[in-house]
């Protein structure tokens, strides 16, 4: 548009005379006016009632979710500018996840307010679908729990303690007992008287030795060690207590005696004050003091 063309219908608006069109009246303005308010505060009511629909409509959606992953949306429904999207699905949360062709994955979050109309389209889809499932529910498959076998109980295995080895004593066998030869003797012949011959010369007997058997010699029995005794550790913890109680027992009978001591040295203070023997009341917790602090500096 040129310049000249701007200057003329400049021209022609100022040329118009608005008084030729008359006002309306000022009641109409005021009822105008009035209705417009209204309108507005229409408005204002159904706003708040479309929130408490879909904060309503989320909190039912939170119960439902098996039966949202059974229930895909139509991607036909959705707006084009979400792209060509091949499948679409609706989270418990209100979130609307897509998978478009070319792979990417997308969110739209559907509790925002500018995304009322997509919300919409979105439960206009999905309420048959899911009254069908509720009337048609899927065979679901239980999920076979296996219940895990009891786990033994521990045994509590019993504090073995060394026993004294038990000393057996050597089994010596004795000697088997030989019997001594029995040295048959030959009979002795009978001289019968003959007829003197000649004297022949007496030949000397000869002796015959008799071989003895060879006696075993006896076997010393051999010196049986005897291992010392090991100190069981049950036994030496029980002595370390044994002595830390006697000593413990030492402390506290020393202190009762330097206790005892000590009343006896104030008893003699006392006595030697004449503090017991006073028969007001006057004066006597000062006199009392006075003897525990003389006892305190004896101390010192």
């Amino acid at each position: 548009m040129s310049s000249s063309d701007r200057l003329d219908l400049e021209a022609l608006a100022f040329s118009h005379d608005a008084s030729s069109e008359g006002l309306p009246p000022i009641d109409e303005i005021v009822s105008s006016l009035s209705q417009l308010r209204g309108d507005l505060g229409h408005l204002f009511d159904l706003k708040s009632d479309e929130d408490q629909v879909v904060s309503s409509l989320f909190l039912v959606l939170m119960k439902l979710t098996q039966l949202l992953q059974w229930a895909p949306v139509e991607p036909s429904i959705l707006p084009v500018e979400l792209g060509a999207v091949e499948s679409a699905h609706v989270t418990p949360e209100g979130t609307l996840i897509f998978f478009r062709n070319d792979g990417e994955i997308g969110t739209l979050d559907l509790s925002e307010f500018d995304n009322r109309d997509v919300l919409v389209e979105v439960v206009r889809d999905l309420t048959p679908k899911l009254k069908d499932i509720l009337e048609n529910p899927p065979k679901v498959e239980e999920p076979v729990i296996e219940e895990p076998e009891p786990e033994p109980e521990p045994v509590l295995e019993e504090p073995v303690t060394e026993e004294e080895a038990e000393v057996e004593e050597p089994i010596v066998e004795e000697p088997p007992v030989m019997d001594e030869p029995v040295i048959e003797m030959e009979p002795e012949e009978q001289i019968i008287e003959e007829p003197p011959e000649p004297l022949i010369p007496e030949l000397p007997p000869v002796e015959k030795t008799v071989e003895r058997p060879p006696v075993k010699k006896k076997k010393r029995k051999p010196k049986l060690k005897m291992k010392k005794p090991r100190a069981r550790k049950v036994d030496l913890l029980w002595a370390i207590l044994r002595g830390q109680r006697g000593d413990s027992l030492q402390e506290i009978l020393e202190y009762r005696a330097k206790r005892e001591e000590e009343e006896r040295e104030l008893l003699d203070d006392l006595k030697k004050h004449q503090v017991l023997k006073l028969e007001g009341q006057d004066g006597f917790v000062d006199r009392l003091k006075k003897v525990f602090k003389r006892s305190r500096e004896k101390k010192q």
